[in-house]
C-alpha cells in the first residue's frame, strides 16, 4: 500500500523529539484522541454510505465495523431482541 507522504524530514524530526520528551499520560490522551476521531470519521461514511438507514440499522453497520465478527454478531442479536 503506497503511503501518502506531505511532513518535511524537518516537521517529521521536530513531531518525534516532541513525543519522546512526552509524557505517557500525554502520549496515551493522544492516542485516544486519534482513536476518536478516527472512529468519528468511520461513523461519519456509515452515515454517508446509507443515508436511508434507520438508527438500529446504522447501529448493526458499526457494529460490523469495529467488532470481531462473533462480536458483531452477538451485538446485532441483542439490538434485534432489544428493539421489538
Amino acid at each position: 500500500m503506497e503511503v501518502l507522504d506531505d511532513t518535511t524530514p524537518e516537521a517529521r524530526r521536530v513531531l518525534l523529539e516532541l513525543t519522546r520528551r512526552a509524557t505517557m499520560d500525554d502520549r496515551l490522551r493522544l492516542a485516544f484522541g486519534l482513536t476518536d476521531i478516527v472512529r468519528r470519521l468511520a461513523c461519519d461514511e456509515i452515515r454517508r454510505s446509507n443515508p436511508d438507514a434507520s438508527e438500529l440499522e446504522f447501529r448493526r453497520l458499526m457494529a460490523l465495523r469495529f467488532l470481531e465478527p462473533h462480536l458483531a454478531e452477538a451485538v446485532i442479536a441483542y439490538l434485534d431482541r432489544t428493539s421489538e
